[in-house]
């Protein structure tokens, strides 16, 4: 939300303040089931962030039935797309205020931010390695035959138990990933929050059930058309 709005109630940071680069040396641990552990913790996370992403289509799109989120579901490389252009005709169509419009964008930086990590972990390898002082310590790393997320040593792909020599583009330790848990799960709130402020703010019926009272405030009343 922008200056001048109530941040107690409805607050979207900037989404290149808020994630952490899915880049780096990140860490490893000395347990590989602390690892693994969070790395499962982290993609059943994200799928409950892709639960509140098919929730706002449906907003989006005007329709209390849950055949609009399975619609959402269907799609897989083309979710952001689909999102945009409901979005966009509904914007439209509502002459919606220009401060909806820039908080949906802000959600689509979160969304790109949090797919990118995202897809590190779930397509990541735990692998075993020495560190420096030659102790053992696992770290989610790039499979090795991903050259997009491997840095190889000219054309040299031997394999090597040396974490400093692996070539990853990240390695992620299970602080880092259930930092990004709770990112994400926070991030899920927003989601939610801009939603239910989307349904009443344009007074559609779309899960109408849910009580919210009316504490929104918005910064300016200016509107995408005059």
């Amino acid at each position: 939300m922008k200056k001048g709005a109530n941040p107690t109630i409805f607050n979207i940071p900037p989404a290149k303040e808020f994630w952490p680069l899915p880049t780096g040396m990140h860490g490893s641990d000395a347990d590989s089931k602390l690892l693994f552990e969070s790395v499962g913790e982290a993609l059943s996370v994200y799928e409950v962030l892709e639960e509140e992403m098919s929730y706002l289509f449906s907003v989006f799109v005007e329709s209390s039935s849950s055949a609009a989120e399975r619609a959402y579901g269907v799609c897989t490389s083309s979710r952001k797309d689909v999102l945009q252009a409901a979005a966009g005709t509904f914007f439209t169509r509502k002459n919606a205020f220009l401060s909806d419009i820039d908080d949906f964008k802000e959600i689509g930086n979160h969304h790109v931010q949090c797919s990118a990590i995202r897809n590190n972990i779930a397509h990541g390898v735990g692998r075993r390695f020495f560190n420096k002082q030659e102790k053992e310590v696992f770290s989610l790393v790039s499979p090795s035959y991903n050259s997009r997320k491997m840095k190889y040593p000219g054309d040299d792909r031997v394999f090597t138990y040396d974490i400093e020599k692996y070539g990853s583009k990240y390695y992620y330790g299970s602080e880092f990933i259930k930092s990004f848990a709770d990112k994400t799960y926070a991030f899920r709130g927003m989601v939610h929050m801009y939603a239910i402020m989307i349904t009443q703010s344009y007074d559609h019926d779309v899960y109408k059930s849910e009580k919210f009272p009316e504490v929104f405030h918005r910064p300016s009343t200016q509107r995408l058309q005059g």
